[in-house]
């Protein structure tokens, strides 16, 4: 936070005192953000834990799906599956002692030995197969391209969807998520 104040000292130093204080506010707000979002997107992309959330944010900000989401439940469900905040193996084998190396951190509910994160939970596990037929046709009959997209750009599309496909794929997170 040392570096902020540094931050805060010199931007408010290089902007002449005959300048209005409002204006001031503004110019120090805007750098001070921009700075942050610098931080922001470096953190988020230095740390491996931020795999899957990396891919679905681009910007800081607040996203639809937390104020569209009325059921707190499914909301929490979805945030946790973004933030990699659950019980999959490839967050269970993290905390283990010692650690799971992540290549084998491998689903138990199929047999396909694929590495049971967030993707194969949301796009391939075979164990959710009638689950997820059923949500890609809900999402079908709401977006008409749907089923042209390839898993990976399913799975970007339904995390980061808004309206009532983010509460299509937050209920089904619900339901299912282990």
């Amino acid at each position: 936070m040392n570096k902020y104040r540094k931050l805060v000292k010199t931007v408010t130093h290089t902007l002449t005192n005959s300048m209005p204080l409002k204006k001031r506010k503004k110019i120090t707000a805007n750098n001070l953000k921009s700075h942050y979002d610098k931080f922001w997107l470096e953190k988020i992309n230095s740390e491996s834990k931020m795999r899957t959330y990396r891919n679905l944010k681009t910007n800081f900000g607040i996203e639809d799906y937390l104020v569209n989401t009325k059921d707190y439940k499914q909301r929490k469900s979805l945030t946790k599956l973004r933030i990699s905040a659950h019980t999959l193996a490839i967050e269970r084998g993290r905390y283990s002692r010692p650690p799971i190396p992540a290549n084998q951190r491998k689903c138990t509910a199929c047999s396909d030995n694929s590495i049971e994160d967030e993707y194969h939970f949301l796009a391939i596990c075979k164990k959710y197969e009638i689950h997820r037929k059923r949500l890609y046709e809900e999402i079908s009959k709401l977006c008409k391209h749907f089923n042209d997209l390839g898993n990976w750009d399913k799975f970007i599309f339904m995390l980061t969807a808004d309206g009532d496909i983010s509460r299509a794929v937050s209920t089904f997170i619900h339901k299912n998520l282990p």
